[in-house]
C-alpha cells in the first residue's frame, strides 16, 4: 500500500510539473472560470531567517465546486513554502494569509505566488504574481528603553545594540533613548554604561523639564559615567549617541541606579555682625554648615558668597531664581517688605561631600528706619524641602544716637542701644525741660492760627510713668506746659490715659490748667479717667489771672505696692482762645517737668521708630 506522505507528494509534483507547462499558457485576464489575483501585501525588506507574512486577496469565478490551490514557490529552493488547498464555488473574492520563512542570507529575493484551479484531472494556472523582497542582516529602527525606579527596586539595567538604532537628529549619528523614571526623595541618581572594545559612545541627561544635566565623554571602549544629586521627581531621558562604532554590533549596557540616602545638613554656627547698626549700613552673616548626610549636595548654583544685597533686593530681583535640586543659605527677618520668604540666598559655590564643613559669608544692607529687627537663617533644598529654618535668632537694634540740650538736669546716662537718654531731676527742684533734636526724634506738633482760636495737634507726644509705686506719692505730678506765657479766655484739651491693668485702680486724675510765673499750678478743669479713653477738658481763665503758661498734668493716688503697671499720659491736642497776643512757642521745649516729689526723678528721652514723636519717659526712684 502506498502511505500518504507518498500521494502528497505525488500531488505536489504534480502542481509544479503543471507549472511548467502552463507557464506559456498564463493569461492575466479572468475567464468566465478560473481565479485573479487582484491583490497582495509583502514587506519590501526583510531581516535574514524571519517569518514574514503575505496577504494574497483574489476574485474567484466556479459554477460547481472546484479545488483550488495558492501557494508561494521559492525559485532558489525549488519548494512550495506555504500554500492554501480547497474547494471554491459561484462568485466571489477570498484573502488569504501565508507565511513563508526568509533566506538566511542576504539577497535580492523573488518568491512567486500561484493561484492553480483543477479542470477535470487537470491543474491549471489562473494567475501569478511575483514578489521582490530585499533580504537583510537587520532593519535600522530607533531604539527606545524604559528604566523604572523605586526604593524597592533601586536599579534598572538595559542592553541593547546601538548599531540597529536610527539616527533621530539627523547629525548622521545613531542614537537611542532610555526614559528613566525618578521617584521623589531621591538622594542622587547614578548612570553607568558599558561599551564593546571598540566602540566610542557618549551620554547626554536631559532632567524632566528639558534642561541638559549631564555629559559623559570619556573614550573608546572605555565607560561612561552620570552623577545627579537630589534628582527632581519625573521622567529623565538618557540619550545614547554614537561617537564612533565599527560595527557589524556596537552593544551597550546602561545601569541605572537611584541611591535613596539621608540627607542631613548642620548648622555650626550663625553670627550677625554687628549686632548694633545704623540705618542703611551693611550687616554680615556668617553661616558654618556640615553636610552629614550621605549624599553629596549641589551648591552650585549663585549668588556665590560674598554677594551684597541691598534692602530691597531679593535673590529674584538680582537674577538667581530658584532651581530644584540646589542647596542654599537663606535669610529672613520679621519686619521684611518683601512677598518671597528668606529674600537673601547664597550658594555655596561648590558641591559639598559627606562629611565636608563650608562657611558661607554674605552681607545684607540694614533697614533704613530704626527700630529692632529679629533675623534668622535657613538652609534649603531648593524646590524640594526646607532642611532648617529660624536657626540663630538673632536680635539686630537699627539706631540713631540721641541727642539733646538739657537745662538744669543733673546726672547724664546714654542707653547702650544709643536709641535713649537719661536725665535726672533732683527731688523738690525747679522745672526743667528737654531740648530734643527735631532731625533725630521726628515728633511734629502743629500750631494752626484761626482768628481766635489756636488749636496745637501732637503728633505721638507721650510721657510714661513706670516704676515701684511705693515711689510714686499724691503729691507727685507728670505735667506738659506751654513754653511762652499769654493770655486766653478759654482752653480745651484732649487727652488720655493707658495702663496694663485695664480700669483705674491707682484714682488716676488728669488735669487742665494754668501755671503761674511763681510756680503755682491753679486747676480749671479735671477728670478722673479710665485706661485707653478719650477725654476733654474744657475751663474758662478766671480774668484776675495773665502771662501764664497753659499746663495739663496727671496725678495718682497712693496704688497698690504690690502692683506694678506701666502708666502713659497722652495729648492729641490743646485748644486756647482769644490770645493776647500770638504767641511764639518753642515747640522743641514745649515739654518740661517739675519734681514735686521727695526723690529723684529720672527722665528719659527715646526714639521710637514710625511715625510719631519720641517718649519722654518718668522713672521714679530710679527704676
Amino acid at each position: 500500500m502506498y502511505s500518504l506522505r507518498y500521494f502528497r507528494l505525488l500531488f505536489v509534483t504534480t502542481l509544479a510539473i503543471a507549472l511548467l507547462i502552463s507557464s506559456t499558457l498564463y493569461s492575466s485576464s479572468l475567464s468566465s472560470i478560473g481565479i485573479k489575483i487582484i491583490d497582495y501585501r509583502a514587506p519590501r525588506v526583510a531581516e535574514v531567517n524571519r517569518v514574514i507574512k503575505i496577504a494574497i486577496s483574489l476574485a474567484y469565478s466556479f459554477p460547481y465546486p472546484t479545488r483550488v490551490y495558492i501557494g508561494v514557490w521559492d525559485p532558489d529552493s525549488h519548494e512550495w513554502l506555504d500554500y492554501r488547498d480547497e474547494y471554491l464555488v459561484g462568485n466571489g473574492f477570498r484573502e488569504y494569509n501565508l507565511k513563508i520563512q526568509v533566506p538566511s542570507y542576504e539577497c535580492l529575493w523573488q518568491p512567486t505566488v500561484y493561484a492553480f484551479h483543477l479542470n477535470g484531472y487537470t491543474w491549471v494556472l489562473s494567475d501569478k504574481v511575483t514578489l521582490t523582497i530585499k533580504v537583510v542582516s537587520f532593519i535600522p529602527k530607533h531604539i527606545e528603553e524604559y528604566a523604572y525606579l523605586s526604593k524597592s527596586s533601586p536599579e534598572a539595567i538595559t542592553t541593547f545594540d546601538l548599531y540597529r538604532s536610527t539616527d533621530s537628529d539627523g547629525n548622521g549619528k545613531r542614537d537611542a533613548f532610555v526614559y528613566i523614571t525618578v521617584p521623589p526623595n531621591t538622594g542622587k541618581l547614578d548612570i553607568l554604561m558599558t561599551v564593546e572594545p571598540n566602540d566610542d559612545v557618549d551620554l547626554r541627561l536631559y532632567d524632566p523639564y528639558g534642561r541638559l544635566a549631564g555629559v559623559s565623554q570619556s573614550g573608546m571602549g572605555e565607560a561612561e559615567r552620570i552623577e545627579v544629586i537630589n534628582p527632581v521627581e519625573g521622567v529623565w531621558k538618557l540619550v545614547v549617541e554614537e561617537f564612533h562604532i565599527t560595527g557589524p554590533t556596537a552593544w551597550v549596557r546602561v545601569t541605572v541606579r537611584g541611591i535613596f540616602e539621608v540627607i542631613k545638613v548642620s548648622i555650626l554656627g550663625v553670627t550677625f555682625y554687628p549686632a548694633r547698626v545704623t540705618p542703611g549700613s551693611l550687616i554680615k552673616v556668617s553661616v558654618t554648615i556640615r553636610n552629614e548626610g550621605t549624599v553629596t549636595l549641589a551648591g552650585g548654583l549663585g549668588p556665590k558668597p560674598g554677594f551684597t544685597y541691598s534692602y530691597y533686593d531679593d535673590y529674584l530681583g538680582v537674577g538667581y531664581p530658584s532651581v530644584k535640586g540646589y542647596l542654599r543659605l537663606g535669610v529672613d527677618f520679621d519686619k521684611r517688605p518683601h512677598s518671597v520668604d528668606h529674600p537673601y540666598r547664597w550658594g555655596l559655590s561648590r558641591d559639598l561631600r559627606p562629611g565636608e564643613e563650608a562657611t558661607i559669608i554674605g552681607y545684607i544692607q540694614a533697614p533704613p528706619s530704626p527700630g529692632r529687627y529679629m533675623y534668622w537663617v535657613g538652609i534649603v533644598i531648593e524646590g524640594v524641602k526646607w532642611i532648617a529654618d529660624k536657626v540663630g535668632i538673632t536680635t539686630i537694634y537699627v539706631t540713631l544716637p540721641v541727642r539733646y540740650e538739657r537745662t538744669g538736669f543733673s546726672g547724664t546716662k546714654i542707653s547702650m542701644d544709643g536709641m535713649s537718654a537719661d536725665v535726672y531731676a533732683p527731688a523738690k527742684g525747679g522745672w526743667y525741660s528737654i531740648r530734643l533734636d527735631r532731625k533725630t526724634m521726628k515728633y511734629e506738633l502743629r500750631d494752626v492760627n484761626k482768628g481766635n482760636l489756636r488749636t496745637v495737634t501732637f503728633f505721638g507726644n507721650r510721657i510714661y510713668v513706670e516704676g515701684y509705686p511705693i515711689a510714686w506719692s499724691p503729691s507727685s505730678k507728670v505735667i506738659i506746659y506751654t513754653k511762652s506765657k499769654f493770655t486766653v479766655d478759654r482752653i480745651v484739651a484732649r487727652v488720655m490715659t493707658h495702663n496694663a491693668g485695664g480700669y483705674n485702680r491707682y484714682g488716676t486724675r488728669i488735669s487742665l490748667g494754668i501755671l503761674l510765673s511763681d510756680g503755682s499750678l491753679i486747676s480749671l478743669a479735671s477728670v478722673k479717667v479710665m485706661p485707653d479713653r478719650w477725654y476733654t477738658l474744657r475751663a474758662k481763665v478766671p480774668g484776675k489771672y495773665s502771662n501764664y503758661h497753659i499746663a495739663i498734668w496727671m496725678t495718682q493716688a497712693s496704688p497698690n505696692r504690690y502692683y506694678i503697671s506701666p502708666y502713659e499720659f497722652r495729648i492729641s491736642e490743646l485748644k486756647y482762645y482769644k490770645p493776647s497776643a500770638v504767641p511764639i512757642i518753642d515747640y522743641d521745649r514745649i515739654v518740661a517737668v517739675k519734681n514735686y516729689g521727695d526723690k529723684a526723678v529720672k527722665v528719659r528721652a527715646s526714639y521710637v521708630a514710625g511715625s510719631g514723636l519720641s517718649s519722654l519717659t518718668l522713672l521714679f526712684n530710679g527704676y
